[in-house]
């Protein structure tokens, strides 16, 4: 793989980073105030609103992994011996 074959991969790879930390920084957000409801009063609201912000937590941690295995594979040159 050239180089100049390389730089669009990472040019993705950093928007995709970037795009991935604004939506931990979105999610980091909405959690502290929801977890201080919570233990303020345990209600079926909070509990649900709490429930849902773990549910992006999950999806969230599964594109982390999947972009960050993304740019191994990028620089992987399988013509080198």
């Amino acid at each position: 793989m050239e180089y100049s074959d390389r730089r669009p991969r990472q040019s993705k790879a950093v928007q995709a980073c970037a795009h991935l930390s604004r939506l931990a920084s979105d999610l980091e957000a909405a959690a502290h105030p929801a977890l201080d409801a919570l233990t303020r009063k345990v209600t079926t609201g909070t509990l649900e609103r709490v429930r849902r912000i773990k549910t992006r937590l999950v999806r969230l941690k599964t594109r982390v992994e999947t972009v960050r295995w993304q740019p191994v594979c990028c620089f992987c040159t399988h013509d080198v011996p």
